[in-house]
């Protein structure tokens, strides 16, 4: 069987880990090919090598993970029809990360803090009928005829592969959320980028329901909803104290979630947990209103590839520099470039 892998990273990454643990990768059985692509802009670096790939299966990953050697061996044993066409799992907060980013995974896979999309962060119960809401772009494994044939929408990042899966749960397809298929996916280690990087995903979220509308979004208007009432509650309050009590039941839950976590998991950072998750829904509902509002897609180009075929005994590839007149995509106008900047930051594709 032939497996694609499919990584794209921005201009001067170090990439040594990733193809590290691609090397060690327990591949027994098949042959497999591994693609880095270099650009601006995730959804079409993705296409450009999928278009190109050959696999009979295909692995998203982002460029900052660390993964289980049996990583292959455990996903594709859930490929059981060929109407499922995706299988993903949690992406775990490695236990090496600084204390911040420890906060800041623990946040994410608290339910009190994201709801239903906590199963992308935590190792949830498997669902076979899975959404979007339990699956993360970082990692993903697709069928691969059916990504060759839809593919990424090339002006929507991030939120580009919900996108994707709506339009093949649109289309009958299955999606496997298993929590045995997991990775390691490394956290914002401050506060600031932190909460740019929940800015950005509330960004790309309303750029999405502009575009397919809410239905079976309407949970991510909740931050928005809480923003709207926090400017109310502002002006109002002070004239009738009962705008409060809403506060007041917040605070309740904020403090509740501090010493849960705290008690679980005995780092006096997490005692910020609460605090964090008032500042993220507030970040996350700013966000969303912009991408209401304001967001008009992205631009971006890929500029090389790197192809390395793996072997029982090499690990070796080529490199291709797509020339300047022909690199796939479009350079970023203004807007579009500070988008990409806002988006990416310094720091790849991780989202």
């Amino acid at each position: 069987m032939r497996l694609s892998f499919i990584i794209p990273s921005r201009p001067g990454t170090d990439l040594s880990g990733i193809k590290a643990q691609g090397a060690g990768l327990d591949l027994s059985g098949h042959s497999a090919e591994f693609f880095f692509v270099e650009g601006t802009l995730p959804p079409l670096q993705r296409n450009v090598a999928i278009r190109r790939s050959t696999g009979d299966y295909v692995f998203l990953l982002d460029d900052d993970l660390l993964l289980p050697r049996d990583l292959a061996r455990t996903t594709l044993g859930y490929f059981e029809s060929d109407r499922v066409a995706v299988v993903g799992g949690p992406n775990l907060t490695p236990e090496s990360d600084p204390p911040f980013a420890q906060l800041s995974g623990a946040l994410l896979a608290s339910p009190l803090a994201t709801g239903a999309t906590s199963s992308r962060w935590r190792e949830g119960a498997a669902d076979f009928n899975a959404t979007e809401s339990k699956l993360h772009g970082c990692f993903l494994c697709f069928r691969g005829d059916l990504l060759r044939r839809y593919l990424f929408a090339e002006d929507l990042f991030p939120n580009d592969e919900n996108e994707l899966i709506w339009r093949l749960r649109r289309d009958g397809y299955r999606l496997y959320y298993v929590p045995e298929c997991s990775v390691q996916h490394k956290r914002r280690s401050t506060l600031g980028s932190h909460l740019k990087q929940v800015y950005v995903s509330g960004r790309g979220r309303g750029e999405l329901m502009r575009r397919s509308g809410l239905r079976g979004q309407v949970l991510y208007v909740a931050p928005l909803a809480f923003l709207a009432y926090l400017v109310t509650a502002a002006l109002l309050v002070w004239r009738r104290p009962l705008f409060a009590a809403p506060l007041v039941a917040y605070g309740a839950l904020a403090a509740t979630l501090s010493i849960s976590t705290f008690v679980r998991l005995r780092r006096p950072v997490f005692l910020w947990a609460g605090a964090l998750m008032f500042a993220s829904h507030v970040a996350y509902g700013i966000g969303l209103f912009r991408g209401l509002v304001t967001a008009k897609g992205v631009a971006g180009t890929a500029m090389a590839v790197e192809v390395v075929e793996s072997a029982a005994s090499a690990f070796l590839g080529h490199r291709t520099e797509l020339p300047s007149d022909s690199r796939v995509g479009r350079p970023p106008d203004a807007v579009s470039r500070e988008r990409l900047e806002e988006t990416l930051g310094s720091k790849g594709t991780r989202r």
